[in-house]
């Protein structure tokens, strides 16, 4: 299985038509499970009921909204996928230890992460540190990556543990874009751009269905 991911990530998408398609397939498969799993969980009642009344956008606005939902999407993008994923898998592993706690020491600073969930951050890193220093599998230190920084990602939203099966899942689904449009294969901006798209555009449709 890890083999056959691999292939798959390295095999990435050239050319316009198909990195727009994996663009909408991502955001797609973000916004259907946000909605399912919205559904299922508020027939639950497991998470908090929505207290605020979805007020309509005037068409006025829009331009603003979507100037700030790219900036938004582009600096989370910047920091939970480009910086963990192509910064710290170097090939140097005192570079790659030394920018993971860096990484780490920002995260914890700039993201609105309560006590018990920067004590969970903290235990969660010394294993990413271990096994960035000692896995010489490129594949699964990148996997190891995306699942911490996809939790890392979830409770940047928030405190609560329903934010896990949201943002942190959508993280995941952020990363796979990431890495599938030509992050695995070192490079930076395209990948970059097919994310920060993925994740403005989920975005948007979450703001307009209310569920943002």
């Amino acid at each position: 299985m890890f083999r056959w991911l691999e292939r798959w990530f390295k095999d990435e998408p050239i050319g316009l038509a198909k990195i727009a398609l994996y663009i909408c397939l991502f955001t797609v498969i973000n916004c259907v499970w946000i909605f399912c799993a919205f559904s299922l969980l508020n027939y639950w009642r497991a998470i908090p009921s929505a207290t605020e009344e979805v007020v309509p956008i005037p068409i006025s606005e829009a331009p603003f909204l979507l100037m700030m939902l790219f900036s938004y999407a582009l600096i989370e993008e910047l920091i939970f996928r480009f910086f963990p994923i192509s910064v710290i898998p170097m090939d140097s592993k005192l570079a790659r230890g030394f920018l993971s706690v860096i990484f780490i020491a920002v995260i914890l600073v700039i993201a609105p992460i309560v006590v018990w969930a920067r004590d969970l951050i903290i235990l969660l890193a010394g294993p990413l540190l271990i096994l960035s220093l000692v896995l010489r599998d490129r594949l699964k230190i990148t996997l190891a990556i995306v699942l911490f920084s996809s939790i890392l990602f979830a409770f940047a939203h928030g405190p609560a543990w329903w934010h896990l099966p949201f943002q942190g899942v959508g993280g995941v689904i952020f990363s796979v874009c990431y890495l599938k449009c030509g992050g695995y294969n070192n490079l930076a901006f395209k990948p970059l751009l097919a994310s920060t798209m993925a994740h403005c555009l989920s975005n948007v449709i979450l703001v307009v269905r209310g569920l943002s």
